[in-house]
């Protein structure tokens, strides 16, 4: 698998393997450089790091409450960090400088940074969706959710919630701002969302992950509704394990998914079916060598900007509670370079797939 010349076998960059609490969240620089990483963590620390031609620690700020969720500004020069503090948090990986972006009356669990707009997407415990301008210290729009939100994704011009109630609201961008046009649908995962990611081109819509081992792929119509012919679910990993992680690869427009059972599984969904199944990314950790009984789930994982290389979080899923993991490690990630035969759609590819 994560092997630059064979595509299998070894790991290309392996790192934050010294972490004392799990990763949050992976976020590559839309910058430039392709190459730039950064990594939240609820041991209060988000990381940036380079990954080519060597692993390079840039940037770790220490921010004294656990980082809940990453995103960069349009051009790369700002990392923003959604924290447990219930603030926004803005860190300049050159000046080493940190400071308050925005706050909400209660942890800041999701943001997204939609560069079209030139604004910040941030979503709170207090039910409350808001848009920021970096310009001004009151957000430009705000939205009040009837229940918790638990997830968000934003590729413009869709914006996607999942919500507690098992439903999923929308909004088109283009049509004005967070108090209207929300559309809401039922979810098809039967316990719930566990993570959410718009497409990133073509028809609008979104991918979610679910507890059950499933995953859903919603398409909408040009009008908003739902495209009823081209919305399904499928298993995505076997025996119940949680679907932890759902992204696009942005330029093949592949989806992979990342579950508790230690699989990544990249998949067609134009023509609805698997691509790949890699190995078990446990038997590849570092941190999970000889230490048996121990086993690692996918937390978060991404693919950056040119679509050539996939960061995975892996780490303990506390079944055991903290008592589980005295004198271990708990998280590490993991980069591969992807051949283009990983993220390419293949048609025909496992056509009889019971899958879907």
């Amino acid at each position: 698998m994560f092997n630059k010349d064979t595509g299998l076998d070894n790991p290309l960059v392996s790192l934050c393997s010294d972490l004392k609490d799990s990763i949050s969240c992976l976020r590559w620089s839309p910058g430039e450089d392709s190459s730039t990483l950064a990594i939240g963590s609820w041991d209060e620390g988000a990381y940036i790091w380079k990954t080519d031609p060597s692993a390079v620690l840039v940037s770790a700020f220490i921010l004294h409450t656990p980082v809940l969720q990453l995103a960069w500004n349009g051009d790369g020069t700002r990392l923003f960090a959604a924290c447990g503090d219930s603030t926004v948090r803005c860190c300049d990986p050159v000046a080493g400088f940190v400071s308050v972006h925005s706050r909400h009356s209660q942890p800041v669990g999701q943001i997204s940074f939609c560069p079209r707009q030139n604004l910040l997407y941030t979503m709170s415990w207090d039910r409350t969706i808001a848009a920021w301008d970096a310009r001004q210290e009151a957000p430009v729009a705000k939205k009040t959710m009837e229940v918790k939100p638990h997830y968000m994704s934003v590729v413009y011009p869709t914006l996607a919630v999942a919500r507690s109630d098992r439903k999923v609201s929308v909004m088109d961008l283009t049509l004005g701002n967070l108090t209207d046009n929300w559309m809401t649908f039922d979810s098809k995962l039967s316990y719930g969302v566990k993570s959410i990611a718009v497409f990133p081109r073509g028809p609008r819509g979104w991918a979610a992950g679910g507890f059950e081992g499933r995953c859903e792929v919603s398409t909408l119509l040009s009008n908003g509704q739902l495209d009823v012919a081209n919305t399904y679910k499928f298993n995505a990993h076997r025996h119940g394990f949680a679907v932890n992680a759902v992204a696009f690869n942005p330029k093949r427009g592949t989806l992979i998914t990342g579950g508790s059972d230690s699989r990544l599984v990249t998949w067609n969904k134009d023509v609805r079916q698997r691509i790949l199944e890699y190995p078990d990314v446990h038997a590849l950790s570092a941190i999970a060598k000889g230490q048996s009984g121990y086993v690692l789930s996918i937390h978060d994982c991404a693919y950056n900007a040119n679509g050539d290389r996939l960061a995975v979080a892996v780490g303990y899923d506390w079944p055991n509670g903290d008592l589980g993991s005295v004198g271990r490690h708990r998280a590490e990630v993991l980069v591969h370079y992807c051949p283009t035969e990983e993220v390419r759609k293949r048609n025909g590819l496992f056509a009889g797939s019971s899958d879907f």
